[in-house]
Formats: C-alpha cells, sequence, structure tokens
C-alpha cells in the first residue's frame, strides 16, 4: 500500500507538468538514491525502488506521456516566451524593489503591490508572487529576515546530515534522509517558484523537519522551567492561532458570499456581505473596496436613485486606499467616484488626482484606458484641458499595448465622430495609419477606409481622384478583361462566378507599360448593414489601391497605378464580404469588367 501510495504522489507530481517541480524532483531522487547507497541501505530495499519506478512508468504510459514530453521540450524555448510575461522581468522589478528597500523590506506579503512602481517594460502584468522565494524574502523582510531565514534553514539541515551520519536505528535514518532531501527539492524549486509561499508546503516541511528534530539527540528540553515555558508559548500560540482562524474564516466566507453576489449583480446582497465580513476583520482593505464597488456600481445602476450608495462608495473606497495605499486600483475608484460627486471640481483638479493615480503603477495600460476614458466622459464638448490630457493617456496606452487599439478608436469614435480627430490621433501613435485601418475595417467604417488607405501608401486622395477623373476622361480605350479572365489565389476560398464577386482574392499577369496605368472598374455592389463592398488593389502582392464600390447600380471606377514597366501580377481582393438576412441579405459585388489603360 506505501509502495502505491508513493507511486500515485510521484505520477500527480509529474502531471502537474511544473517543470521546475519535476527538475528539483529528479535530483532529489539522486540525492536520496546517493545518501541509501552510502549507508548501505539501498542494498536491502533495491526492490522497493523498481517496484515504485515500475508502478510510476505503467501509471504514465496508462495516462499519456504526451503533456509531460510536451512540457519538457517547452524548456528549449523558454528565451522566446513573449518578454512581458517571462518571469525574468519578474526578477528584474524584484531586484529594483530589493535595492530600494535593503535593510527592512517592504513588509510580510507586501510584493504583489509594492513591486508595480518597478515593473520593467514590456511586462504589463500584476505578478503577486516572485516566483522565487528567495527574492521575494529579501523584498518582504529585508536583508535580517532573509539571513534569519538562511541561518534557521541550514542549521535544520546540518542537524538532518548528522543525524543521518550518526544514527543506527532506520526509523531516525529515513526522517533524516527525507529532511535532506525534501529541503534540498524546496530549495531548488524556489529559485523559480514561491514553494515556502504556499501554505501546504510550508507545513510539509516544517512537520517532517519536526518529527526529525524529535528524534534526534538533545532535542528534548529537561528542566522543569524549560518544560513550563514551551508549554506555555505553545499553547498562547494555539489558542491565538484558533481564535484568528474563526474570525479571518468568517471574514473570508462572508467576503466570497459578497464576491458571489457581485459577479450575479445583487448589490444589496454583495453590500450586507462584505459588511458581515467586515465585522470580523475590519482591517481588509480588499474587502472595503468589494463593498465600494457594489456601493459604485449599485448606483451606476440607477443614477437617479439616491446619493447614498455614491458617498459610501467614496468612504469605502477611501478606507481601502488608507489600509493599502500602494493599490492603485483603490486609488482610482476613489478618484473617479469623487468626480462623478463632484468632490473634485476644477480641471486641474481632476487631471491632479488621475495623475496620482497613474503614479500608483505608471506601467498599467489598463489605468491609462480607464483614466483616459473617465477624463472625455467628464471633459463633454466644452472641457477642452480634460480632452487633451484623455487623448494624450489613451495615447500611452495604445504605445504601451496594442491590444487595445480597437477600444481606444471605439471610444474615440463614439466621443467625436470625426475622422481627422482620429487620423491627427493614429499619427501620433506607434502604430500609425495601419492602426487606424484595423479599427475601420473591424468596425465596417468602409465609406472611410479609401481616404485614409491611400494616405498610408503616399497617395492624396482628393488630388488622386482629381486626377483619375481627367485621365478617364482624355485617354484612349484599352484593355478589358472580366471575372473569368482572373484565376483564384491558391489557398485562397474564393467565391466567384461570371461578372459576380463574393469573397477571397483573384489574381491576373498582365503587361503594363510606362510607369503608369489608369485601372477601370466597372461594377456594383449590394448594401448590407449600410455599407457596401469594399476591393484592394495589390501588384505584385504589393497593395496599391482600393475601390469603395458604393452603388447598387452599375458604375465605372477609375484609379492610377503606377509601376515599372514590364509584367506584373495584378489581385483583387474583397475586404467586407458579409451575409446578414435582416440588414439587407449578402453583400456581394458585381464586375460586369476590368479595363486597363495607359496613362
Amino acid at each position: 500500500m506505501l509502495i502505491f501510495l508513493c507511486g500515485l504522489m510521484m505520477v500527480a507530481f509529474l502531471f502537474s507538468l511544473s517543470r521546475g517541480g519535476i527538475l528539483s524532483l529528479g535530483l532529489a531522487a539522486v540525492v536520496m538514491t546517493s545518501l541509501l547507497v552510502k549507508r548501505g541501505i539501498l542494498k536491502q530495499a533495491w526492490w522497493i525502488w523498481a517496484t515504485l519506478l515500475i508502478f510510476a512508468g505503467a501509471m504514465m504510459l496508462l495516462f499519456g506521456v504526451e503533456p509531460l514530453v510536451e512540457r519538457l521540450q517547452s524548456l528549449r524555448m523558454i528565451v522566446e516566451v513573449d518578454e512581458s510575461v517571462s518571469r525574468l522581468r519578474i526578477w528584474q522589478a524584484a531586484i529594483g524593489l530589493i535595492s530600494q528597500n535593503f535593510w527592512l523590506g517592504t513588509g510580510p506579503g507586501t510584493f504583489g503591490d509594492a513591486v508595480l512602481f518597478f515593473k520593467a517594460e514590456p511586462f504589463h502584468g500584476r505578478p503577486v508572487h516572485a516566483h522565487n522565494d528567495y527574492l521575494e524574502l529579501m523584498a518582504d523582510g529585508g536583508i535580517f529576515v532573509f539571513l534569519a531565514f538562511l541561518v534557521l534553514f541550514f542549521a535544520v539541515m546540518r542537524k538532518g546530515w548528522r543525524l543521518f551520519h550518526e544514527t543506527e536505528k532506520r526509523s531516525k535514518l529515513g526522517l533524516a534522509a527525507g529532511v535532506l532531501t525534501s529541503g534540498m527539492a524546496l530549495a531548488i524549486h524556489s529559485t523559480v517558484d514561491f514553494n515556502f509561499h504556499v501554505p501546504a508546503n510550508a507545513v510539509y516541511f516544517t512537520a517532517v523537519a519536526a518529527l526529525m528534530l524529535s528524534r534526534s539527540e538533545g532535542g528534548h528540553y529537561t528542566g522543569a522551567i524549560q518544560r513550563k515555558a514551551v508549554v506555555s508559548v505553545f499553547s498562547l500560540l494555539f489558542i491565538v492561532t484558533l481564535a484568528g482562524s474563526v474570525f479571518f474564516g468568517l471574514s473570508d466566507f462572508f467576503k466570497w458570499r459578497g464576491q458571489k453576489a457581485l459577479e450575479r449583480k445583487d448589490y444589496s446582497q454583495a453590500v450586507r456581505a462584505m459588511t458581515r465580513s467586515l465585522v470580523f476583520n475590519p482591517s481588509s482593505a480588499e474587502t472595503f473596496y468589494l463593498r465600494g464597488l457594489a456601493h459604485e456600481r449599485a448606483w451606476l445602476k440607477d443614477t437617479r436613485g439616491e446619493n447614498d450608495s455614491l458617498i459610501q462608495s467614496i468612504s469605502d473606497f477611501r478606507k481601502a486606499s488608507r489600509l493599502n495605499p500602494l493599490e492603485p486600483y483603490y486609488e482610482y475608484h476613489k478618484t473617479k467616484m469623487s468626480c462623478r460627486s463632484g468632490a473634485i471640481r476644477s480641471d486641474r483638479e481632476v487631471i491632479a488626482a488621475y495623475e496620482k493615480v497613474i503614479q500608483k503603477e505608471p506601467k498599467d495600460p489598463d489605468l491609462y484606458f480607464l483614466s483616459g476614458r473617465d477624463l472625455l466622459k467628464l471633459a463633454g464638448k466644452t472641457r477642452e484641458t480634460l480632452e487633451q490630457k484623455a487623448v494624450s493617456l489613451l495615447k500611452e496606452c495604445m504605445n504601451m499595448d496594442r491590444l487595445y487599439r480597437d477600444r481606444i478608436y471605439g471610444l474615440l469614435w463614439d466621443y467625436k465622430r470625426n475622422l481627422r480627430f482620429l487620423e491627427s490621433f493614429s499619427l501620433e501613435t506607434g502604430q500609425g495609419l495601419r492602426g487606424l485601418l484595423k479599427f475601420i475595417e473591424k468596425w465596417e467604417l468602409w465609406s472611410y477606409h479609401r481616404k485614409l488607405f491611400l494616405k498610408s501608401v503616399g497617395v492624396d486622395a482628393c488630388v488622386h481622384d482629381k486626377e483619375a477623373a481627367a485621365l478617364y476622361a482624355d485617354s484612349r480605350p484599352g484593355r478589358f478583361f472580366s471575372m473569368e479572365d482572373f484565376d483564384k489565389v491558391p489557398g485562397d476560398e474564393a467565391a466567384m462566378g461570371k461578372n459576380f464577386y463574393r469573397k477571397g482574392n483573384i489574381s491576373k499577369s498582365v503587361s503594363l507599360n510606362g510607369k503608369r496605368s489608369l485601372l477601370i472598374l466597372r461594377a456594383k455592389s449590394r448594401k448590407v448593414a449600410g455599407i457596401y463592398g469594399y476591393l484592394l488593389v495589390r501588384l505584385d502582392h504589393k497593395p496599391v489601391q482600393s475601390f469603395y464600390v458604393r452603388s447598387p447600380d452599375y458604375e465605372e471606377y477609375p484609379a492610377i497605378l503606377s509601376h515599372e514597366p514590364g509584367t506584373h501580377t495584378l489581385t483583387l481582393s474583397y475586404l467586407n464580404d458579409k451575409v446578414d438576412p435582416e440588414r439587407g441579405g449578402d453583400r456581394n459585388i458585381w464586375i460586369e469588367r476590368i479595363e486597363i489603360r495607359d496613362a
């Protein structure tokens, strides 16, 4: 039975897919084997190890080894992992935190908040732990606590080493070997994880060490006074721990109920549960924050109701900020609701309050986005100073994290439906016009796409269209092509017929003379959801032109192509196919002919 349970634990450990854990387990097994060989024990019990390994191997084959193999193979790709989620970035931030708090640290359990200001680019996550127990211990407790822990740990390991070499009893040998190997495994794994911050791991090692020390020579208190003092101290600790577990346990229970009520949008129930939680633990910043959040959402849900929820939310957020001044989102919600209530009125005060929020965590793009969004709401149509500050924060957000692009452009479009405003904004971001074009495509703003697209390839749309119209009026007819002359691009699911075009890419090899040609498309489109079909023109796979087919009747659309003389590949790409039976049916394009003239 013992062999079965040990084998089951080994298999469970392997399938946890923790690379650091698997490595430390392997090294611990090697050390354990070496110790047992040194004392001549393995010769007598080799069959136990063999049975254990066979059982573990059989279980792995039964459950499948593919996940384990893939996880171990990922060790070769660690350097290729996105830098924004790399533990190296967290360690870099932890070292910065330690350098500023070397002697006394920031306090137990404060790493997750204190490290925010030291995060290295481009890390945007919120690490709760340092993924390195030694760095986190230094950051939380400072050098004195760190050295005290090392002295205690090595004293226990030294005691285990002496007991292993001096005793002849198999039970003591097993305890000593267990302390040495488990301590070494935890010490190794702690370089890449937070094992000693996991209560189960800490209790496990403490229990094994206590068993070992209780069996060692000189490990007992023989004097009556010593024994009485030890019993009294540990009895008091037990009573305090028991009482604390009741209070904090009930507090966490009611907080959990409040969180569930928040998820259900039952805000009154959430407030009641959080209030009960605070009775047992009135120093919980998170509980004050969650109760404030429930009041805030209740007020936002019905802004015509009483202002009690608004006032109470501000009070709770202030208490949360006082209890944990390092948490930026407590400060953010306090500022947001204070501005809504009118407690912060002038533009200067509003901007200063939101700048204080940003300073709490200057590398969090979400804070920039939320603050910019709030400032736009406060700005309205008249407060230009707030608008300028909001725009600058949103630019910073987009430059930090491109995934905010569509949310930011959507926010700006809803605020001011002005394409020039968005264009000016885009040119001051790292993504430029290309990012704005992606937003326009996603939001189905195709009627604005062509002007910006031409600008992105260095063409002024107004000048181009005038010149194309003049060439169209003056030039002679050229070569005509139909849809049947084009081929589907290999690997693309294009849908086309004799003259209709539904989706995908089609291409044709064409011979072009001179430096410029006039491409004329005679086509019509069906309007679906208020939008017509849109075509992109590529020459030798490079986007050079586009057509917004803005009519349900056949019309001719001229466009100028710049090129070198010779044979080129002309490709048409249908970008905005859409099927919406309730808003127009299937958005298609019908192309009667394509003409190319020498310009």
